[in-house]
């Protein structure tokens, strides 16, 4: 089974059917602190990330795992797929 996607950073974004919960830089005091760059951290990859991290994309790799194409059933693991990825990027 060949993939057929194609990887575009500013596309791969979170799962919107599912919210994860996202820790954001803070100091000893709770104060959060983060740059302006890191304000899309964990929801968006970046040109380049692919060179960086090893990347196989949501369908091939629930295709690795289960041995099938996902069904309607596998919209959470297929989330949870996604977001793993992009905690990688």
């Amino acid at each position: 089974m060949a993939c057929s996607s194609v990887w575009c950073s500013s596309c791969y974004t979170p799962p919107e059917s599912v919210q994860f919960h996202r820790v954001l830089p803070q100091d000893e005091g709770g104060f959060h602190w983060a740059l302006s760059k890191d304000k899309d951290r964990h929801l968006c990859a970046r040109d380049g990330d692919h060179l960086v991290t090893p990347f196989q994309c949501n369908l091939c790799i629930f295709r690795n795992l289960q041995g099938r194409n996902p069904g309607s059933h596998d919209a959470l693991v297929m989330a949870c797929i996604r977001q793993a990825n992009l905690d990688a990027c």
